[in-house]
């Protein structure tokens, strides 16, 4: 794993071990971090990772998306139908909060074993608990969506 100190050793590693240049262009996923906003502000919804950024290991990210900017399509509705412009926003970010009620622990576990890829091995190869562990972890994130 690289770290933004050690990119550059990584990559001239890299380039030799695989043969292509050192000035290939590089893309990277790496943790992110960022406390979430509040979801509205004047007469802006934030939706997705404007207002809350999840990690993109998960494939969680983009139902997060979708959702929140329904929500934000039924609020703007709401007020252009002429209902209480503060009252609607309340409520768009009371279900925004609850969308994610709840379901943040898998993002948080997905971090940890990106930051932590020899502890995330030796959890996942535990043996014949891993395959009981992981079914019971797929059937957790597949039933909150």
């Amino acid at each position: 794993m690289g770290t933004p100190t050690t990119s550059s050793a990584l990559r001239r590693w890299a380039g030799k071990h695989f043969g292509f240049e050192v000035v290939q262009s590089w893309r990277t996923i790496t943790p992110l971090t960022r406390a979430p906003v509040p979801v509205s502000h004047n007469n802006l919804f934030f939706i997705g990772d404007a207002a809350r950024v999840v990690e993109p290991f998960t494939g969680e990210g983009i139902f997060y998306a979708l959702r929140s900017g329904e929500l934000a399509a039924e609020a703007i509705v709401r007020i252009l139908g002429g209902e209480d412009r503060q009252t609607v926003v309340r409520e768009f970010a009371r279900a925004h909060a609850s969308m994610y009620r709840g379901r943040l622990w898998i993002n948080q576990l997905a971090r940890a074993a990106v930051l932590s890829p020899r502890s995330a091995s030796h959890f996942i190869n535990t043996g014949g608990l891993s395959r009981i562990a992981m079914k019971l972890l797929t059937r957790k994130i597949a039933a909150g969506l």
